[in-house]
């Protein structure tokens, strides 16, 4: 059987010619003779062989005829392809191997000797394999930069079966239009709005010639800092300004790290006190409202912190400046007594109330809740208390509240909190602002209401959907703040014993004994959670160590080092309790001209860094690079599975970052 697909258009011609003349070879066996019948059957065999061959060689022509036109065509189609002004290369799917490339292709890689053996990913560093499969597969454009051009680069499976394995990438020159987007983007508008953190205090009892004088003072260094970009400056109220400006001149701003704040700290009243300013910037918006808005985000989140610091906020991230002055109380009984009020009425209207404190509470967060399960027993709601046994450092104060009838089941797990939890439960996160931090961040996901308390400076994932947020970075502790809340729902013969002295643990601790960052207030809110009946020897009681964890402090004391800028780095290889890396690092601030100090210990087969300082550096900047977080003087940070080694590292090039950004 002829299998050539040339030959088979002349096999139903000889199929059926050979059947008619077998037919009559048939019929003459019958009527003319043996004799006959065998002749004109080798007859007939003759002639089909015959056409047979001629068939043979037709087909033979006409496919010899048919190549050589194809390679013609293909002569034509390659040459044509050869000199496309458009860069194209075959690639070899599987492995990226490029496997061919065009004249123009290879003017563009020009600087490679050969193309041989290379794949497109070593000229093209974003079009790896796994690039090239998304391509394929959802018909991808991928933009990609090349010697200050840019390409976009699209992707076709080649149609041949036996080559599906390749693909051809063609490279469209986009330069121009990209040029284009960046000039445009660099003159979009950017809003900067700008505050004096410290007006009130900066001005009082001041002459109204001298007050002048210092807001022309300050007014004149924004002037001069604004003029080096061509913005245009709107005065607002006393203490406010906006600035608006084009994009391109922010990267001024960035590489300067704002210097208007140092010159606005520069200005100082008759008794010595230094203006600080706070800048939020919202940049990358849809129009200027969109501006607008994220200039007051960020502004918000800058006073969050303390103030005396730069914020830039663009679609979804946050880049801090500065920071590095210590907080002044700037609060308010008006506050206070107008969010007690709303936070009452929030427990009024719920069925029930959960209290959650941050992951590894401590007595600052233990105390605070408990002060918030006071405000709820007053207001006659049912709450509960989210509380880890295993992760928790406030064990102590733990089995000392459990002891009142009121708290014997108040403490429940995460998961049980899950169940408890329903669209009227009114959730209240205590002494932390970031749902990762918490103890249960699957609670902050489900709850519908929720109300923050918390005094350490805001992260850029901090809680976004409070129905309250009194954060203020003003007080010493969480449970200052609660204890102020108290004073306007409750009176002290409504608060227990042990409440107030949860309460009094919590600003003891976070305020070491009230020697650091206290105010007046935090005085009173002592007063009050004295005069409700806390004993501050029982509270005392409540900070001893036995000898171990005492020898275990000692042992990290002993491994500390000085580095860079009077920082004291210890550290401990074995797991110890977080409540102790902490009093060593308190124990470091004793010795002469350090400046801050950071513990990095093991902690629940992780490892994890406790930092300190007396204002002259900012640990939380320095822990926020670690993915901590805290306040100015007191911070931590919780870097994971990673060995005490490679944290201390991490930590010294923070601290060099930090050094090298002032």
């Amino acid at each position: 059987m002829l299998k050539d697909p040339y030959q088979k258009v002349f096999m139903p011609q000889i199929t059926v010619m050979s059947a008619l003349m077998f037919v009559m070879a048939v019929v003459s066996f019958f009527y003319h003779g043996l004799y006959v019948g065998c002749v004109e059957l080798l007859l007939i065999v003759a002639v089909v062989w015959y056409c047979l061959q001629l068939n043979r060689q037709k087909a033979a022509d006409i496919k010899k005829r048919v190549d050589t036109l194809t390679m013609e065509i293909n002569s034509v189609s390659s040459l044509a392809t050869s000199d496309s002004p458009v860069p194209l290369a075959v690639v070899q799917t599987a492995t990226g191997e490029i496997l061919w490339g065009n004249d123009t292709f290879a003017d563009l890689t020009e600087k490679y000797s050969s193309i041989s053996n290379l794949r497109i990913n070593d000229i093209f560093e974003e079009i790896d394999v796994p690039c090239l499969h998304k391509m394929l597969e959802k018909g991808r454009l991928v933009t990609t930069e090349m010697e200050n051009r840019y390409f976009k680069v699209s992707v076709r499976r080649a149609s041949v079966q036996k080559y599906r394995g390749l693909c051809t990438l063609s490279f469209t020159d986009v330069s121009e239009e990209i040029e284009s987007l960046k000039f445009l983007s660099k003159k979009r508008p950017v809003v900067a709005l700008l505050q004096i953190d410290n007006f009130d205090e900066l001005v009082a009892n001041l002459s109204g010639y001298d007050r002048t004088f210092i807001l022309a003072n300050i007014e004149s260094k924004i002037n001069q800092w604004a003029d080096k970009s061509a913005s245009i400056m709107i005065r607002g109220d006393r203490d406010q300004y906006t600035l608006v400006f084009e994009e391109g001149n922010l990267e001024l701003y960035r590489a300067s790290r704002f210097s208007i704040l140092d010159a606005v700290r520069e200005v100082k009243n008759s008794s010595g006190m230094a203006a600080t300013l706070s800048i939020g910037v919202g940049c990358e918006g849809e129009n200027y409202s969109d501006n607008v808005v994220n200039a007051r985000l960020s502004l918000d989140m800058a006073l969050s912190r303390g103030g005396d610091q730069a914020v830039i906020k663009t679609n979804g991230n946050y880049e801090f400046f500065g920071g590095t002055s210590r907080e002044v109380e700037k609060r308010t009984k008006v506050r206070a007594r107008i969010v007690a009020s709303t936070v009452s009425d929030l427990v009024k209207s719920s069925s029930n109330v959960i209290i959650m404190g941050h992951r590894y509470s401590d007595m600052d967060s233990l105390g605070s809740s408990v002060g918030v399960a006071c405000i709820c027993r007053k207001l006659e709601v049912p709450c509960k208390i989210v509380y880890e046994e295993r992760t928790t450092s406030a064990k102590v104060l733990h089995d000392s509240i459990v002891q009142s009838p009121e708290y014997r089941n108040a403490f429940i797990s995460g998961d049980r909190a899950r169940e408890l939890i329903s669209d009227e439960t009114l959730l209240v996160v205590v002494d932390v602002n970031n749902s990762e931090f918490t103890d249960a961040p699957a609670l902050v996901e489900k709850a519908k209401k929720i109300v923050v308390i918390d005094h350490h400076r805001r992260t850029s994932k901090y809680i976004e959907k409070s129905v309250i947020n009194l954060h203020e970075p003003y007080a010493s502790s969480a449970s200052e703040l609660v204890s102020e809340l108290l004073q306007y729902i409750a009176t002290t013969q409504d608060i227990l014993r042990a409440e107030a002295e949860c309460m009094l643990a919590g600003i003891m601790l976070d305020t070491k004994n009230f020697t650091v960052k206290t105010g007046v207030r935090t005085f009173e809110s002592a007063a009050f959670l004295r005069r409700a009946g806390a004993d501050t020897i029982e509270v005392k009681m409540l900070f001893k160590n036995d000898m171990d964890d005492y020898m275990d402090r000692c042992d990290i004391i002993k491994t500390a080092q000085i580095y860079q800028g009077g920082i004291a780095i210890a550290y401990s290889e074995k797991n110890v309790k977080r409540e102790i890396a902490a009093q060593a690092a308190d124990e470091l601030m004793n010795i002469e001209n350090v400046n801050g100090s950071f513990v990095i210990f093991r902690y629940n087969n992780g490892t994890q860094v406790s930092g300190r300082s007396l204002g002259k550096i900012n640990v939380q900047v320095i822990l926020e690079r670690l993915g901590g977080g805290g306040s100015m003087m007191e911070a931590g940070a919780q870097p994971g599975n990673k060995t005490v080694s490679e944290v201390i590292e991490e930590l010294k090039n923070s601290i060099n970052v930090y050094y090298s950004s002032k």
